[in-house]
């Protein structure tokens, strides 16, 4: 948590952060968009973007967009990354198969 809170109060400091919504209302209405506009994107919707993504950034007023991959939630499969990191702390499998990309 001190790396992901250190990176984004550089961002925070170093650059303006705006929302999808205020880029899509720069655009509709022909405002410059600035060089040091910045929108923070998180993929896959994991749960720490619940508990720990959001109360920092809201503690800090910092806007941000989650993407939620619905197809694993319908499909049930797991995310190449969880399948690593399944393996990694669970280290007594010798070979890792991750479906998603029809790797071994």
């Amino acid at each position: 948590f001190d790396l992901f809170e250190k990176q984004i109060l550089y961002l925070k400091n170093n650059f303006e952060i705006i929302s999808l919504d205020d880029l899509n209302s720069c655009i509709i209405n022909g405002h410059k968009i600035k060089k040091d506009f910045i929108i923070l994107t998180f993929d896959d919707g994991y749960k720490n973007n619940l508990d720990v993504v959001y109360p920092f950034l809201k503690s800090q007023n910092i806007p941000f967009s989650v993407f939620v991959s619905t197809n694993h939630i319908s499909t049930g499969d797991l995310f190449p990354t969880a399948v690593i990191r399944i393996a990694f702390f669970n280290g007594t499998i010798k070979k890792i198969y991750i479906p998603v990309l029809n790797k071994s």
